[in-house]
């Protein structure tokens, strides 16, 4: 979350006349999300966070929608993955960019490992008008490190001391 953060405030800062507010949601997961979000709050003030219980968010996306709040942007992590399943196995909320159509958004969609792309898709979003933009980021969970890629298990796994080695040399 840290890093996400780091790397969004240095794009967003680039954009020229634009003031950014960082809003994230924490859908209800015990993973220890809320305790990095107030750390980034309580350091960055431009920073807030809501705290919803589990896929409450839908309204406040619905809500935004018909009031064509056209200077918000929401970041879509989409990486599959629950902590407990597949969101396809889970939540039917497939396909991710007609249901956000639906809610009258204009929807973008994104490889969520690539600055460039997310750099671009916020830069679109100046352009749109009377709508909310919702860029999606289809993303691999644990992206670089063999031992979380892609694995299920990887939510909130703790890593060895030999995992924590090796993933630093995989990520360098």
């Amino acid at each position: 979350m840290g890093t996400f953060f780091t790397h969004a405030s240095a794009v967003c800062g680039g954009l020229d006349g634009i003031d950014t507010e960082y809003i994230f949601v924490d859908d209800g997961s015990t993973d220890g999300t809320m305790d990095i979000l107030r750390a980034l709050a309580a350091d960055h003030p431009e920073v807030r966070w809501l705290s919803f219980s589990r896929n409450f968010g839908k309204e406040a996306a619905m809500y935004a929608g018909s009031q064509g709040l056209d200077n918000l942007v929401v970041l879509v992590d989409d990486n599959g993955m629950q902590i407990d399943d597949y969101t396809d196995a889970l939540n039917a909320v497939r396909p991710l960019d007609k249901r956000w159509e639906s809610f009258g958004w204009a929807v973008m969609n994104v490889d969520g490992h690539s600055f460039r792309d997310l750099e671009s898709a916020l830069t679109r979003a100046r352009t749109v008008k009377k709508r909310p933009t919702a860029v999606i980021m289809s993303t691999v969970k644990g992206k670089g490190l063999s031992v979380a890629e892609g694995k299920l298990g990887s939510h909130n796994m703790p890593l060895s001391p030999e995992d924590v080695e090796n993933a630093l040399k995989e990520l360098q």
